[in-house]
């Protein structure tokens, strides 16, 4: 398999959706294939190799390894429907990590904001930090939250942990 390092060009200083991340579950891994997912940062379209620098090697590992450098609490929807590898990030984020996750490992070592594992249905998220509000419950308009998989935290959380988790 591969480990995949995208390492932000520039500081992110505004709203980045990282959505699209999780496409890279069912892609090719190569160069081409990854900068040309589309990202939207401060609400305009961007490709993920106009903001990461993109370096693949191989390895010897049973899963794909992906290493997100320079991220802070402006990325969200990191994890957005993740489905397999691991994806690990050594910084803080924002809102929204393993939204709707099915499967795989998220490893963040920092904080992360407000509805960490929303509707969340497979998989483990460790975050070596902090967790804000609403950790594994419905997201907004949603009525349900977690639904399965696991979620360690070492630090502290914040209100309304498991609202309508099932």
């Amino acid at each position: 398999m591969k480990k995949i390092t995208l390492k932000s060009l520039k500081k992110i200083d505004g709203l980045l959706n990282l959505k699209n991340l999780s496409l890279m579950n069912e892609k090719k891994i190569n160069t081409r294939n990854i900068g040309q997912i589309l990202l939207i940062y401060k609400n305009k379209e961007i490709k993920l190799s106009e903001i990461f620098s993109i370096k693949i090697i191989e390895n010897q590992k049973e899963e794909n390894e992906i290493n997100v450098k320079g991220c802070n609490s402006f990325c969200n929807y990191l994890g957005y429907k993740w489905k397999k590898d691991i994806l690990t990030v050594e910084s803080n984020l924002g809102s929204y990590v393993g939204k709707k996750m099915q499967g795989g490992e998220i490893r963040v070592k920092g904080s992360v904001e407000d509805f960490l594992g929303s509707g969340m249905l497979g998989g483990k998220i460790i975050i070596r930090g902090n967790a804000k509000d609403y950790v594994g419950s419905a997201s907004f308009g949603e009525k349900i939250g977690m639904n399965g998989g696991e979620i360690f935290i070492s630090g502290d959380i914040g209100k309304y942990a498991c609202n309508f988790m099932r």
